[in-house]
């Protein structure tokens, strides 16, 4: 048997180009700031856009220390953990209700949520933090994380009523058969057959939340409460005048638990958001 050659026509060799060029303009500034990372401030300022004359990890040690890194990271696990816990509890809840029941209003309000996904976060700034100042959760962990949790609710909800739609109607109705509740359907069968739609869903909000930056600024004013992305900010500003090496490697630490997630978690990402565009 011949074994078949791929012929590449003068177009597709023209997109594969514009593909690579597009992925190196894309990694290079993160390459560049993790070799500046590495360098001394001598190293960096009489060769800016050269690899280390000898590489050094001093820059993460005192960018850690005198950043309040420890602090910071401490503000964005508990808003992201308390926003993914309540978000993906309400979402659930709403998705199934939209693809098990239906009623007078319920295209109407899923058609809401589907609204939700076309409003940005600075295009509602002003009005999320009215809301807060009149509920006394202004300058809170609890109002961010309340505010994160609503943002993700209108994909979430889009995205597991995909998946609960899915479901064959006779694994509910032998369960209501043997006598299962509504909440027993919800919890034992419906979100267990769901797992690659909650799995893309945590992650992609988790990524979200960890790297917002508006709301976070915007709500929270008291130094203790700041979330990474903010005191980043204001710590790169202290940093740059003074190193520019330690400003790169503070941007690496805070970049890095993001990085790694979606490194070790694409491929649930990309199945997950996938199999919930398709069944739904």
């Amino acid at each position: 048997m011949k074994s078949k050659v791929k012929k590449f026509s003068f177009g597709m060799i023209f997109i594969y180009i514009l593909v690579v060029l597009a992925v190196l303009v894309a990694v290079y500034p993160l390459i560049w700031t993790i070799i500046s990372s590495l360098k001394t401030d001598w190293d960096f300022m009489s060769n800016r856009m050269g690899l280390p004359a000898q590489i050094t990890f001093d820059n993460y040690i005192q960018a850690w220390e005198k950043g309040d890194f420890p602090m910071y990271f401490k503000n964005s696990v508990i808003v992201s953990s308390v926003s993914l816990v309540v978000m993906i509890g309400t979402a659930s809840m709403a998705a199934f209700a939209f693809a098990r029941y239906k009623f007078a209003i319920s295209k109407h309000l899923l058609n809401y949520f589907l609204i939700g996904q076309m409003l940005s976060a600075q295009l509602v700034l002003v009005a999320v933090y009215l809301v807060l100042v009149m509920c006394g959760l202004d300058n809170t962990k609890t109002g961010l994380s309340l505010v994160y949790a609503a943002s993700g609710l209108p994909f979430t909800v889009f995205l597991l009523q995909g998946f609960f739609r899915s479901l064959p109607g006779e694994l509910f109705e032998s369960a209501e058969i043997d006598g299962c509740t509504e909440g027993g359907i919800f919890l034992k069968i419906a979100l267990p057959l769901c797992k690659p739609g909650l799995s893309a869903a945590l992650i992609v909000q988790f990524m979200y939340v960890w790297n917002e930056f508006s709301l976070s600024l915007v709500s929270i004013r008291t130094p203790t409460n700041i979330t990474l992305p903010v005191g980043l900010y204001k710590v790169i500003f202290d940093m740059y005048f003074s190193s520019r090496t330690l400003a790169c490697a503070g941007l690496i630490i805070a970049a890095l638990p993001v990085l790694i997630i979606y490194i070790l978690f694409q491929r649930q990402i990309m199945s997950g958001m996938t199999a919930g565009a398709l069944k739904g």
